[in-house]
């Protein structure tokens, strides 16, 4: 199979058989014979159209974010599908990120391509973990791909994020979390949800995306923010809203942040949880060391720093994905 790895309103790999686009960031879709898309994410999804394959999870959390009429489109497929193009298979993987998240995997009779997409090796709540497939060449997401990300053990931010909830309880506060409305939330809202009885108001945005979870088999108990009534409310509860929305009761609310970032985030005002869908350092390494490929591309957070570590330490030939030019495009469209 003769390829070309490469960055072009998306991770573009360019085959005998035509390009194939993952993760599109623009709506262009004249250059690609076909588009696959990694999970829900909005910065992951910018390009929905008639030759477009995800899972059945991710289109379902897409409709619940008002994106209905270019979701109609969208052809879905489960973990362990295979999709045949020419020569190509194409076969569908857990990435363990978020619901429904997938790597894909591009074979031929001599080389193996894997697409991690957002990726974590971690059984979470809401998740269970990546699969590992052996590959020649493995296009890699290094978010964390740097020695100083490495994460504490989820016990122990579970035990920290309750306790702390409870203790602003305890204050006469209302803890609030401020996260992803897609993946992070549904997390927080479990931890609660199994190991305390302290209930769950989300906002309105995120009760719709929970409805996509309790489709696919994943219990949530919350309450709509926006359905409650705000007089007389006692602060015994948690509240999860996302970036710019407003929680109730202002002037009582303790705000908490749960990402990977937290490691390097401090500020008064606010409590960091090192609570990530995505791997950390450590745990890329171990992949790139089970996986045993000849070849990495790194995309996303330090995708520089992750190439020369791996180069230096472990042998293998890595850098970050190059930009790829249009006119290698041109011959397939």
């Amino acid at each position: 199979m003769e390829t070309k790895v490469g960055w072009l309103n998306g991770i573009v790999v360019v085959t005998k058989e035509g390009v194939i686009r993952f993760d599109p960031s623009s709506k262009k879709t004249q250059e690609y014979t076909y588009t696959f898309i990694s999970h829900a994410h909005s910065d992951h999804i910018r390009g929905l159209n008639s030759r477009c394959y995800l899972t059945a999870e991710t289109k379902d959390i897409i409709s619940s974010k008002n994106c209905k009429e270019e979701i109609q489109k969208v052809s879905t497929l489960k973990y362990g599908d295979e999709l045949t193009i020419g020569e190509l298979e194409i076969s569908v993987h857990n990435s363990g990120h978020i619901l429904g998240s997938a790597q894909y995997v591009i074979r031929d009779k001599n080389l193996t391509i894997v697409y991690t997409g957002d990726i974590n090796f971690r059984k979470m709540m809401t998740t269970t973990a990546a699969e590992i497939v052996p590959c020649d060449i493995l296009i890699l997401e290094t978010t964390y791909g740097n020695p100083f990300y490495v994460f504490p053990t989820l016990t122990e931010t579970y035990v920290n994020v309750i306790n702390w909830a409870i203790s602003e309880i305890q204050k006469d506060r209302i803890p609030t979390f401020v996260v992803y409305s897609v993946g992070k939330a549904q997390e927080i809202i479990k931890i609660f949800n199994n190991f305390t009885n302290i209930p769950v108001r989300v906002s309105h945005t995120i009760a719709k995306i929970n409805e996509a979870y309790i489709k696919n088999g994943v219990n949530l108990k919350y309450l709509d923010i926006a359905f409650e009534e705000q007089e007389g409310i006692e602060p015994k509860f948690i509240q999860v809203i996302s970036t710019f929305e407003k929680p109730i009761l202002l002037n009582r609310c303790s705000f908490a942040s749960a990402s990977g970032w937290a490691l390097k985030h401090h500020n008064s005002n606010k409590k960091y949880f090192p609570l990530s869908c995505h791997a950390d350092f450590d745990e890329l390494i171990d992949y790139v060391k089970c996986v045993k490929p000849k070849e990495i591309f790194t995309i996303h957070g330090f995708k520089a720093d992750f190439s020369r570590y791996v180069s230096k330490k472990l042998g293998i030939r890595a850098q970050p994905i190059p930009i790829i030019d249009q006119k290698d495009l041109r011959i397939f469209m």
